[in-house]
């Protein structure tokens, strides 16, 4: 799963969603399903010219991998309603990600994404 990852850095989004994320994918991450994920992801990468996510540590066990992450870059471009900072901002994450087939099937992620947009209002 760390290609996932690898493939944000290189912006290819549609060919990864069909490579690793399983069409009936459940996400328990509140305020994110199989439709808003991608949507995000998309928003940031168009907000961020410079984004970047960092793998930290991956562990795999049985049908599970857990990694813990960092996303970053420069705000250039706007975020829902967060008009361009020019600032450098990041958050971390963990995720956990349950495998079938050799695709995301299920996804928890521990994540301070609010604490993220609260950062670029500021």
């Amino acid at each position: 799963m760390k290609a996932l990852y690898e493939r944000y850095g290189r912006r290819d989004l549609p060919a990864s969603w069909e490579r690793y994320i399983h069409p009936d994918v459940v996400m328990h991450v509140p305020g994110f399903d199989r439709q808003s994920w991608p949507e995000m992801d998309s928003k940031l990468i168009a907000a961020f010219d410079d984004l970047a996510i960092t793998v930290f540590d991956q562990l795999a066990k049985g049908d599970k991998a857990a990694t813990r992450w960092l996303l970053s870059g420069h705000h250039t471009g706007q975020l829902l309603d967060h008009p361009p900072t020019g600032r450098y901002a990041s958050f971390t994450a963990t995720t956990v990600d349950r495998i079938e087939d050799g695709k995301i099937i299920d996804r928890w992620s521990d994540a301070d994404f609010p604490g993220f947009l609260q950062k670029l209002a500021e």
